[in-house]
């Protein structure tokens, strides 16, 4: 699953590997998304977004639960 992230302002490392294990291990990662990650705004299905702006956009694959 290809996952975008965009943000007005640089995402930190620590919180990107919170989105992949949030993937990985969450049932339902909106949820958990939204409860999380700081300035967490959506997540349309592929695109989270993290605050206002999307000057710095990141794309990663994850690894979900079969």
């Amino acid at each position: 699953m290809l996952i975008t992230v965009q943000s007005g302002q640089r995402v930190p490392g620590k919180t990107i590997r919170m989105i992949k294990d949030i993937f990985r291990e969450s049932m339902c990662p909106n949820e958990t998304l939204r409860n999380s990650i700081e300035d967490f705004k959506s997540f349309d299905g592929d695109t989270i977004q993290i605050g206002d702006g999307d000057k710095f956009t990141y794309e990663f694959d994850v690894i979900t639960k079969i």
